[in-house]
């Protein structure tokens, strides 16, 4: 059912590629295309980390020139969005006052210094965010729930028409009541910083895809059970119509009957939520699906429940 399945030659990642997808996710450059530059690109990556750590400029300044030493060994033939996004990275970390982030901005957009950021302005954004169907939050650069731009690694702020409202009313096109929705659940503490999603018909009490050992992501039978909503989590609302609804029980209960293999990397919650939704027919998000290689960063379930929109 996937649109971009794993290339055949990449089924399973060795320890030290784990490692550099992890080091390239705490700075939020794709895993995928990290692991698939090795030790070079683990080695630009952690001299970025170190350098946004430093409150020295002095040190800044040497990991900055170490990151770039690392980067030229890096083809950008072979690796041309990863290296996009090590240069936006290090141009970032050499901002003034304290700059350490970029983003894609539309002109007329209004950024607000923290100065003028007052109690009451603050709670009258909130509200107005909120009543677009916006988490306050992405509004707030570096906030984890921002929007990043696959191509260059960079966070952007636009939204679109994002379904999260769970008291509003919906109707159909006839204009009846609609209770048929997907509630799609975020814990993005989970797995090791990767995240963890769910998805539940008609309920907020959503399901997800699990290994069957806790301590077992690379590749292990997998179940499906219910999610533990005592942990930190996030609900976000998906309008669908009834028959879309019965697809997406039907998917969910054959897997459950007939899970398969667990594989963090290929074949992970976020892949069964997705695998759901388009068994049920539900849109799923364009920049999901940009290209084989964009694709792939949708495996980590914390980014694919920011793009869902």
């Amino acid at each position: 059912m996937k649109d971009t399945p794993m290339p055949a030659t990449r089924n399973a990642y060795t320890f030290k590629e784990g490692l550099t997808m992890l080091a390239a996710k705490a700075v939020g450059i794709d895993p995928y295309l990290a692991a698939e530059a090795g030790e070079n690109a683990r080695a630009a990556i952690n001299a970025i980390r170190n350098a946004a750590k430093t409150k020295q400029p002095k040190d800044r300044a040497e990991y900055i020139r170490e990151a770039q030493s690392e980067l030229r060994t890096i083809s950008a033939a072979k690796h041309p969005k990863l290296v996009n996004a090590l240069q936006a990275k290090m141009l970032a970390l050499q901002g003034r006052g304290g700059d350490t982030e970029l983003a894609h901005l539309t002109p007329g957009e209004v950024v607000l210094p923290r100065s003028l950021q007052t109690p009451e302005l603050m709670k009258h954004i909130a509200a107005l965010a909120a009543r677009q169907g916006i988490d306050p939050a992405r509004l707030s650069v570096g906030h984890r729930t921002n929007s990043v731009n696959p191509r260059t690694g960079a966070r952007e702020f636009s939204f679109g028409r994002v379904i999260n409202l769970p008291d509003e009313m919906r109707r159909n096109q006839s204009g009846e009541a609609q209770v048929a929705d997907l509630y799609i659940s975020s814990y993005p503490d989970a797995a090791e910083g990767f995240g963890h999603v769910g998805i539940g018909v008609n309920t907020d009490k959503t399901v997800g895809f699990y290994p069957a050992q806790a301590d077992k992501y690379w590749a292990d039978p997998g179940v499906v059970m219910a999610d533990d909503q005592s942990q930190p989590h996030s609900i976000r609302r998906i309008l669908t119509t009834p028959e879309q609804d019965e697809l997406v029980k039907k998917y969910i209960e054959n897997r459950t009957k007939n899970p398969g293999e667990y594989r963090l990397l290929d074949e992970n919650c976020g892949d069964f939520v997705r695998d759901s939704m388009r068994a049920g027919k539900v849109s799923i998000p364009s920049d999901a699906t940009i290209s084989p290689v964009d694709d792939l960063v949708e495996k980590i379930p914390n980014q694919f429940f920011k793009r869902l929109r």
